[in-house]
């Protein structure tokens, strides 16, 4: 019923506007409002993936540790690329380049990660997979000094704190 005491016509999905512009519903079930948890759910969401992901990454010295008594750090990387290209071969049709760019695509595919995996690998054969990590997990805090020393950038708190955090997790 509206607000000037005329009834509208009832129905089960019946929505309507009376004349002083209230609306009203009859037997309408109201619309789902979002959920005030959901927030809260994606970050829990986001952060426990992070956690996960550094996990997996972490244990990445343990495993290649172990591998190495099986295989050179040759047939280690080039293992590790091979299944790795297997997955993305699908999305190679959708990338289109010129002849050039696959050029400097190649040679950077192959300057960059594998060429850095294999120089890890090799330092990783020669001491222990705590000192591997330790080294690996102090190169934020390495990077960020160097950047405020040699290219004067600057970090706020935020950053700071987050070094801070970063080599007492180290």
């Amino acid at each position: 019923m509206c607000l000037d005491g005329q009834s509208r016509p009832t129905g089960a999905a019946t929505r309507s506007r009376c004349l002083d512009g209230q609306s009203y519903t009859d037997s309408m079930p109201s619309p789902p409002q979002p959920h005030s948890n959901e927030p809260r759910s994606i970050a829990v969401l986001g952060y426990s993936s992070c956690a996960l992901a550094g996990t997996c990454w972490g244990t990445g010295f343990y495993f290649g540790k172990i591998a190495l008594t099986q295989l050179s750090v040759g047939h280690m990387v080039l293992y590790r690329f091979l299944f790795a290209c297997l997955g993305l071969l699908p999305l190679a049709r959708l990338v289109r380049f010129s002849r050039k760019d696959w050029f400097l695509v190649l040679l950077t595919a192959f300057l960059g990660i594998p060429l850095q995996f294999m120089i890890q690998f090799y330092g990783l054969s020669l001491t222990t997979v705590s000192h591997a990590s330790l080294m690996v997990g102090t190169m934020p805090v390495i990077l960020a000094v160097g950047a405020t020393i040699f290219t004067h950038e600057r970090l706020d708190r935020k950053g700071w704190l987050a070094l801070i955090g970063s080599t007492v997790g180290v």
